[in-house]
């Protein structure tokens, strides 16, 4: 893109796209966690939390 390049949207449609660039990143390292072992049973971490929060 050069400084002669201009894009005009809607805010509303400029702010979805955020959301949904912002929501795919989040999946891909999640996706990437998942692939790497990087996880953990819910339960256990809830029970962690249960036992060091209270909830």
């Amino acid at each position: 893109m050069n400084n002669n390049d201009i894009v005009i949207m809607k805010m509303e449609e400029y702010r979805e796209k955020l959301l949904k660039e912002d929501i795919e990143k989040h999946l891909l390292k999640a996706e990437d966690d998942i692939s790497k072992g990087r996880v953990r049973d819910a339960r256990e971490v809830f029970k962690e939390w249960k036992e060091k929060y209270g909830i």
